[in-house]
């Protein structure tokens, strides 16, 4: 199994001045899908604003130490990310979770046909 979790860090998550940390944010969330994968299965945490790679390893090497950074205040760039999802099919499971509030003009853009080699979740977070 490949499984990716792509977190939304962008302003809409959190609408604050003082950003919040990845980890304070999303470490319950993370915790909670990854419970529900196979033991060997590759784990990957990307940030949907720039792409940025969190964590690539294994489940079981995964820890919350992980997640470090903050929010931004910047916006998600979701296409560069999709293009780039392509290029990683490397296996007949794959799997990405969205974490996000799935504000409509980031997500609106996402076509039926370019991700079609990949078994979708959407996990809603609306924190407003």
């Amino acid at each position: 199994m490949n499984c990716i979790i792509a977190i939304d860090d962008s302003f809409s998550m959190a609408r604050l001045n003082e950003l919040p940390y990845i980890r304070d944010f999303y470490d319950d969330r993370i915790k909670s899908i990854i419970t529900t994968l196979p033991k060997k299965s590759k784990l990957s945490i990307m940030r949907l604003s720039n792409q940025d790679i969190i964590f690539d390893g294994f489940v079981d090497t995964y820890s919350s130490k992980f997640l470090t950074g903050r929010m931004t205040h910047g916006n998600l760039y979701l296409s560069s990310f999709i293009n780039s999802l392509k290029l990683q099919n490397n296996t007949l499971n794959n799997e990405i979770h969205f974490l996000s509030d799935f504000q409509e003009y980031s997500f609106e853009k996402i076509k039926d046909e370019s991700l079609k080699e990949w078994s979708i979740f959407f996990h809603n977070i609306n924190n407003i």
